[in-house]
């Protein structure tokens, strides 16, 4: 919807716009402000029910040394999917052309954060198999997790070539 008043206003390049530039102007912006703060707070909550459920299967099924260790990646791997959702909400309520610099800070820290849950997801994941995860499901998590590695350098990358040569619409 956003990206469609966007090209129907003139906000934007229709090819390939920066999802940001998408959500820059009114009412665009209202829209991305909007959907990125209720995405933000599911996000959290489903983290903080990940967080539960691993802490619980290893409470019941290892044993205390294993445990411990488990239980503190798991509450570092929780704070940095916060701080994730924290990124999130300053993509959504700060606008690239209002405040760059703390939208830029955002992107960085949400993409950045968000993908080093991913991986840490996925080690968890392998450490709960058998009982917890199937194989196959590691194993697409772990695919999931290098491909947002890779998507988020070529993303980083990308933006900076096209704001050298754009300089935005």
């Amino acid at each position: 919807h956003r990206y469609g008043v966007s090209v129907l206003k003139d906000h934007v390049y229709p090819l390939f716009p920066n999802i940001s530039d998408t959500g820059t102007l009114p009412p665009e912006s209202c829209i991305f402000s909007m959907l990125l703060n209720i995405v933000a707070a599911i996000l959290i909550f489903a983290m903080y029910v990940r967080h539960k459920q691993i802490k619980e299967f290893f409470r019941v099924k290892r044993t205390e040394e294993q445990s411990t260790y488990v239980l503190k990646v798991n509450a570092f791997t929780s704070i940095i999917g916060y701080i994730a959702c924290i990124g999130l909400d300053l993509i959504a309520n700060f606008q690239k052309t209002n405040v760059r610099y703390v939208h830029d800070i955002g992107v960085i820290i949400c993409f950045w954060c968000g993908t080093i849950y991913t991986i840490l997801q996925s080690l968890m994941s392998f450490w709960m198999a058998p009982e917890m995860n199937a194989m196959m499901l590691i194993v697409v998590r772990s695919i999931f997790s290098i491909l947002s590695l890779i998507l988020v350098i070529l993303n980083q990358t990308s933006y900076t070539l096209a704001e050298q040569k754009f300089c935005g619409k």
